[in-house]
């Protein structure tokens, strides 16, 4: 990667999806501690001096609460989610994300996408499922960085286990901002390779009466873009 600029609100959690079905898009997402525009400059030649620049919507944040011991009230960072269009098959393009300026800017990344869809062509992806954030979870983000041919990582469902956070039993509130430090975790793998999920049991969250949050799959929701619409699903 690139040298990192010296910022103040640089994106972080940076992670890649596909956009669509037929692997002409990417979406670039990210956190900010503040808000922030959403753009995305890329080119298929590194450190280019005429990227394209694509902007995506403003940050968005959400609350959660938790209600199980104690009262535990949870503000995400702003969640950004551009999506690159009109991408050649197997092309690699090397962007930046955050909103153009110095203070929030990230460093150089690359992707490569997939090959046009056909009945012989080649795709290697990995599959994870219940990946937590131990010092083995981080063994595996270091496993499968390290093997180029790797496309796509396939997540299964639970992914941070936030809502059984490192408390005795039974007083295990879910900790919502165990989705950032996975998020953390996860990016030096997810910044290069595209990360497609589903959600597991351990990734509703939602627990008990109101005032506790009652939207199930609330983060997995508001930090991911999947293809949904893309891909035909209501």
């Amino acid at each position: 990667a690139a040298a990192a600029a010296d910022n103040t609100d640089a994106p972080e959690q940076i992670h890649l999806a596909q956009g669509n079905v037929d692997g002409t898009a990417m979406v670039v997402s990210w956190i900010t501690r503040t808000s922030t525009r959403s753009l995305v400059a890329f080119d298929t030649e590194p450190a280019s001096t005429t990227p394209k620049t694509v902007e995506g919507p403003a940050g968005q944040r959400y609350s959660f609460v938790s209600t199980h011991a104690v009262t535990e009230v949870y503000t995400s960072g702003f969640i950004h989610h551009v999506n690159l269009t009109d991408l050649q098959h197997s092309t690699r393009y090397f962007y930046r994300c955050g909103d153009g300026t110095a203070v929030s800017l990230s460093d150089e990344f690359d992707f490569v996408t997939p090959p046009a869809v056909g009945p012989s062509a080649p795709f290697v992806f990995a599959i994870v499922g219940d990946m937590g954030q131990s010092n083995h979870s981080r063994d595996v983000v270091r496993h499968i960085s390290r093997d180029n041919s790797t496309q796509m990582l396939l997540l299964l469902g639970d992914l941070s286990y936030a809502d059984v956070a490192a408390k005795p039993a039974p007083k295990r509130p879910c900790s919502p901002a165990r989705w950032d430090s996975w998020g953390q975790l996860l990016q030096p793998l997810a910044a290069h390779t595209p990360v497609m999920v589903l959600g597991g049991n351990h990734d509703i969250e939602q627990e008990g009466p109101p005032p506790a949050t009652q939207a199930a799959y609330l983060a997995l929701q508001r930090r991911f873009a999947m293809p949904s619409q893309a891909s035909g699903a209501s």
